[in-house]
């Protein structure tokens, strides 16, 4: 987003919580802002078998890199910049 699109988002968020007003372009703006987001959800199941493959015992770096090629894998096919991950309990 432009700084002239995010600023009706900036003054509503910058205003006191008791003001009611809403700013112009409010509506729009936050409608381009959510435009597009994708929700995918990270099964617990699926994570902690990633996490497991190799041995339970490993190093910080080995973990994170398998955290890192599960996450990579899921979201092969998804626009980063759009998706938020949940995890699946």
């Amino acid at each position: 987003m432009t700084p002239a699109e995010r600023q009706p988002i900036e003054a509503f968020l910058a205003q006191e919580h008791t003001d009611t007003a809403i700013p112009a372009g409010f509506v729009a703006s936050a409608s381009q802002a959510l435009h597009g987001i994708e929700a995918v959800t990270l099964s617990a199941d699926d994570l902690l078998q990633a996490l497991h493959e190799g041995g339970w015992a490993c190093t910080a770096e080995e973990l994170q890199r398998r955290l890192s090629d599960y996450v990579h894998k899921t979201m092969r096919g998804h626009d980063a910049r759009n998706t938020r991950l949940t995890l699946d309990q």
